[in-house]
């Protein structure tokens, strides 16, 4: 009786402890390259059994490897950037880890594309392209502002076109945030001689 009771004591006693937390899963691969400040979606976090099941009513512990990179936001459920670098961004519970690498790559450069010729003539247009870069590498999305140091010389619409309008020299801007780069256009009179028919 005593050996009976004392079985159902203890099936008791590991039912009550429920299953043992073994592993951490996220909910597919949330490794990222980020070109901005703005803040990601924390991922799910999942703590697993030995058999693969997750165990709900676990809470995982957040840590950033080094905390100058990114910082967590528990409550808002986030992941702040904050500088360029790469993170580990881990989930911890007890002695069972998961992690991740979040890397954060700031535009670091505005570039003009070389036009096919620096010489634009009075009435004729010019479309210039650009693009923003960080650590060399083109930044999906980035948007260009474009501006003329002279618009009695020459114009410049929201898309990089250029259109002469006086002789001159003129300087054209492309501006992403504080990041900027410059050409420099010679407005000219149209050759009579190349308009002439031959």
């Amino acid at each position: 009786m005593r050996s009976i009771f004392a079985v159902a004591t203890l099936v008791a006693v590991l039912a009550a402890c429920g299953p043992t937390p073994t592993s951490i899963e996220f909910d597919g691969d949330p490794s990222a390259t980020v070109n901005t400040l703005d803040a990601l979606t924390l991922p799910a976090a999942k703590v697993l059994d030995a058999s693969g099941k997750a165990i709900d009513g676990q809470k995982v512990t957040w840590t950033v490897t080094p905390e100058n990179i990114a910082q967590v936001d528990v409550a808002a459920g986030k992941i702040i950037p904050l500088a360029d670098g790469v993170a580990q961004i881990s989930a911890k519970l007890d002695k069972i880890e998961k992690s991740y690498t979040l890397t954060v790559s700031l535009p670091d450069t505005v570039q003009i594309d070389a036009p096919a010729s620096n010489n634009v003539a009075i009435g004729a247009t010019l479309a210039l392209t650009g693009k923003v870069l960080a650590d060399g590498n083109p930044v999906a999305g980035a948007a260009l502002t474009w501006e003329t140091s002279d618009a009695a010389i020459a114009t410049v619409d929201a898309t990089g076109t250029v259109t002469g309008v006086a002789a001159g020299e003129v300087t054209v801007t492309a501006k992403s945030g504080e990041l900027a780069a410059t050409t420099l256009l010679v407005i000219a009179a149209a050759d009579p001689a190349a308009a002439a028919p031959q």
